[in-house]
């Protein structure tokens, strides 16, 4: 059970790193000039809400239904992966590039948390594709 305890404190640890990072990204590309600016930000915002309602969770461990901790940390660890494939491509700045390190991290927590609990992670998905970066746009179903 301590290695759970560690698990769970390393993935809320995670969540609120990656909940702050995603929120500082969100402000910084809301500077940016293109049409769907927006829709990232919001996409950002999402993973930070998400991610810190996770560590809030996480932060009760104990005292929660199983079902609803890993019901979240599944929510949190796709959110993860959606927020670190959107903070890559040509217009990546230091922030989004921080924010995608941060994801990965916490993505990986989740999965190792979801391990230890006896539950398979998630697979990973694709995700929304950063403004003006068409390179990924046949790994998500986007037409070539």
């Amino acid at each position: 059970m301590a290695a759970v305890a560690r698990l769970v404190g390393a993935c809320e640890d995670a969540c609120r790193k990656l909940a702050a990072s995603c929120m500082t990204a969100a402000q910084a590309v809301n500077g940016w000039l293109y049409t769907d600016v927006e829709k990232y930000a919001n996409h950002l915002m999402d993973c930070s809400y998400i991610a810190s309602a996770t560590a809030r969770v996480l932060s009760r461990f104990e005292r929660h239904d199983l079902a609803m901790v890993v019901f979240q940390v599944e929510v949190c660890q796709r959110a993860a992966d959606l927020c670190a494939m959107s903070c890559g491509g040509p217009r990546s700045t230091e922030r989004l590039e921080t924010c995608g390190t941060l994801s990965r991290e916490c993505a990986d927590a989740c999965a190792a948390l979801l391990r230890a609990l006896g539950v398979h992670p998630v697979l990973k998905v694709g995700g929304p594709v950063p403004p003006g970066d068409d390179s990924r746009d046949e790994g998500n179903g986007a037409a070539a």
